[in-house]
């Protein structure tokens, strides 16, 4: 639990800035009917994450609010300041910042696979890496710009480049230090492999007239890409490898191997999502599938209902995060796989910590879990300064046996207890050093237990405003809450009725003047802290202005749920 909240919420939104302004500065062409680029990648790949071209955006932005929000007029200084910083480095560089957006129209995968194609071993006997990574890049249309970067970056210092052929396509060879990569030009493709037999495989992948076996033809991709978006402009896949054949041999038998494999990480067998533009509200949907059956990380989910106890205490702020998890199973399923892993003597050990563990709480540590019912939830208010400020609440059973347990882990942190009707309030301080004086001071915190809950939160008004509406006998939906405005309402149909996690930002109802301005002020004190930071730039800051966000940006909403299948998300932004 966080005892020292603060916004985090602008560096994310600016991180999504810069990213998608570079989507849409260079105009997109026309949808080309090309075949699927997955149906040329190694089927050893475990990870891929694929840029489909700016033909998945195009004309989105006539109805996409989040691309609406990145051609606002008021994004042009944040552009402009971009560009001067690469004009430092000469003229030249404004031509490089264009062709690197250029390349952006065409449609590019990294990935990585396992246990990649081999050779002969190394003259030194060493073992090639059981891990490959790749990028593959449509390079249709791009050669002459792809060379002219390739020289552009070039250094005077920079290793000598080494080139051999292999089957009439020229392959080059860059080593710096330890680390030797290979790229080549083929077939409209540009190719890049941190392996020689990798590369050579994806040349004669991609070179081949026909399809070669590929991982659009194992079983866990074709489950996740039948629920996929197929407007989506990002796509990724993942699917667990044969952790077996991964760990090395002499790792297996050793704690942490062991224990890796007894997680039965195995029975997750594919995670995939997309992000898609291509409405008004932004996309982002994604799925875990994998056997469900007791045993393995699934058993943390909780299960899905229409409705969450914890929706009068969250309701009314512009943002907030519920879940059902079940604590108890994460903790027997650690302890499982430890246990199964370690000597003896430490597992004599691990009982001995169990066994202080019960004096100290009262109950042992499982039955300490099993007081948490499964649901947790956070909402977030900001203070007049921009502060954010969190509450958190989870549903509990057995309250007294629960007071018990908080008495004992606060112990010394507690500095008041008081009591309202059936709630226990607890004061707790911790001891910290003022940042501008260096002078020893306090942070306070507050926790409450009902009979139904246990809350905490940095100010005590906050806990007595959520415990005044859950005890409330209006209902479950308090007037002016998030749950009935239009927008949210709108945007909840798309989620299945009955759900293990749902979260929503009411971004039009938060206070974005004062959520940068409490940024600003962050990060310019830690530039005041480390003298190294001293030269730090921050003229960014004042040019992204905060009323843009929700001139275009209204409401997020997403979930997720569980069942037999896996566990699923879905999320849109509008």
């Amino acid at each position: 639990m966080n005892m020292h909240p603060k916004c985090n919420l602008p560096p994310l939104r600016v991180a999504w800035l810069l990213v998608l302004v570079f989507l849409v500065l260079a105009p997109p062409p026309l949808r080309a009917q090309v075949s699927p680029i997955a149906d040329r990648l190694p089927p050893g790949t475990v990870f891929y994450v694929q840029w489909r071209g700016k033909a998945f955006v195009a004309d989105a932005d006539k109805q996409n609010h989040l691309l609406q929000l990145l051609e606002d007029p008021d994004i042009t200084p944040l552009r402009e300041l971009i560009i001067t910083k690469l004009q430092q480095g000469g003229t030249d560089k404004v031509t490089k910042f264009d062709d690197i957006v250029s390349l952006l129209d065409n449609r590019g995968v990294f990935g990585v696979v396992v246990n990649p194609p081999k050779t002969d071993l190394p003259a030194t006997g060493e073992a090639s890496s059981p891990v490959g990574v790749y990028l593959v890049y449509d390079a249709t249309g791009k050669r002459e710009l792809i060379q002219k970067l390739k020289a552009s970056s070039q250094t005077k210092d920079a290793s000598p480049v080494a080139t051999y052929g292999f089957n009439g396509t020229q392959i080059e060879v860059r080593t710096t230090g330890k680390d030797t990569s290979y790229s080549a030009l083929t077939a409209d493709y540009y190719i890049f492999a941190d392996q020689k037999p990798l590369i050579e495989d994806l040349i004669a992948r991609f070179r081949s007239a026909a399809p070669p076996t590929s991982i659009s033809q194992i079983p866990e991709y074709q489950s996740i890409k039948k629920n996929l978006d197929a407007n989506a402009a990002i796509e990724y896949f993942a699917r667990m490898p044969d952790l077996k054949a991964v760990v090395p041999h002499d790792q297996k038998q050793n704690p942490v191997g062991y224990a890796l494999l007894q997680l039965h990480l195995d029975k997750i067998h594919a995670f995939g999502g997309s992000v898609s533009f291509s409405g008004p509200a932004t996309r982002f949907q994604g799925e875990i599938l994998g056997d469900t059956s007791p045993g393995s990380l699934f058993d943390i989910a909780g299960p899905s209902a229409a409705e969450f106890a914890t929706e009068p205490i969250v309701g009314n702020n512009p943002q907030f995060s519920v879940s059902r998890l079940d604590l108890a199973a994460l903790y027997k399923l650690i302890r499982g796989a430890v246990v199964g892993a370690v000597s003896q003597q430490q597992l004599a050990g691990i009982t001995a910590a169990e066994a202080m563990a019960q004096s100290f709480l009262g109950m042992s540590i499982p039955d300490a879990l099993g007081l948490f019912t499964g649901e947790f939830a956070s909402a977030s208010s900001y203070a007049d300064d921009g502060t954010e400020l969190r509450v958190f609440a989870a549903t509990i059973q057995k309250p007294a046996d629960l007071l018990r347990v908080v008495r004992a882990a606060g112990a010394t942190t507690i500095v008041a207890e008081d009591s309202s009707g059936d709630t226990t309030f607890l004061d707790l301080a911790f001891p910290y050093k003022d940042p501008a004086n260096g002078q020893p001071r306090k942070k306070f915190y507050y926790v409450a237990v009902t009979p139904q809950m246990l809350l905490a939160a940095p100010r005590k008004t906050m806990l007595r405003d959520a415990i005044a509406r859950l005890n409330s006998k209006s209902a479950t939906r308090v007037p002016g809450a998030i749950f009935q405005k239009p927008e949210y309402l709108q945007l909840r149909s798309h989620l299945p009725e009955k759900l293990s996690g749902l979260s929503a930002a009411d971004i039009g109802d938060m206070p974005w003047d004062k959520i940068f301005a409490s940024f600003a002020t962050q990060i310019e004190e830690g530039v005041k802290k480390s003298p190294s930071k001293s030269s730090t730039d921050l003229s960014w800051i004042t040019l992204v202005k905060p009323e843009i966000i929700p001139r275009h940006l209204h409401m997020s909403v997403g979930g997720w749920w569980k069942d037999a299948n896996g566990i699923h998300f879905d999320s849109y932004t509008q």
